[in-house]
């Protein structure tokens, strides 16, 4: 159904369901790491909330003391935590990425162009640092960033969501997700041969 406007009710003439594809692709588009001089620039943050894991448990953002700032050893911080960069989570957004910019070509030239850089980007993240496809990931891999400066933080400063690190057969999917992507955003026979000669087919677990 083609609707007028947007999320904020602004008129554009596109369905709402493009309208709500902008709105994630950007999201993931800030997930990104773009700092130059940081070993994981190019991957993507796995995910964001708040440092108790609010939703998990039912609860609301605002009834969050490390959220609201009624905590008083993260007030500054914002009361949100960035989950690390890791390569199952670099190459969906890659591939997801790269789809958006394939669907907006002719929409809107200009943000497909930066889902495709950006995709291209994290492509060459996790091209430059992963190790093949192993059927196991280091805690490095899984964790494919710089080291936490811990002092910097609290005690305590991660999430009582559990660990998100990406495992090895989710990495060994997604690429395969971003190299077909990318394959059909810019027709580049390097990600087809990717695909190609991947050796994951047959020993994925």
């Amino acid at each position: 159904i083609i609707q007028d406007t947007n999320s904020k009710g602004e008129k554009d003439n596109l369905p709402d369901i493009l309208d709500q594809l902008r709105w994630e692709a950007k999201f993931l588009l800030n997930m990104q790491n773009l700092n130059k001089d940081s070993s994981s620039y190019g991957g993507f943050y796995f995910k964001i909330c708040t440092e108790t894991f609010a939703s998990a448990q039912g609860a609301k953002p605002e009834t969050d003391g490390s959220f609201n700032g009624t905590r008083g050893d993260y007030k500054g911080l914002g009361g949100f935590r960035v989950m690390s960069v890791n390569f199952a989570t670099s190459a969906g957004a890659a591939g997801a990425l790269a789809n958006t910019a394939v669907i907006f070509k002719d929409i809107d030239p200009d943000f497909a162009n930066q889902c495709l850089e950006a995709a291209k980007l994290g492509y060459e993240f996790y091209n430059n640092n992963r190790n093949s496809s192993p059927k196991t990931m280091s805690v490095e891999e899984k964790n494919a960033r710089d080291k936490v400066p811990t002092s910097t933080f609290a005690s305590g400063w991660g999430t009582g969501g559990g660990a998100y690190g990406g495992t090895a057969s989710e990495a060994n999917s997604s690429q395969f997700y971003m190299w077909a992507a990318l394959y059909r955003a810019t027709k580049d026979s390097k990600y087809a041969a990717k695909i190609s000669s991947s050796t994951d087919l047959s020993s994925r677990e």
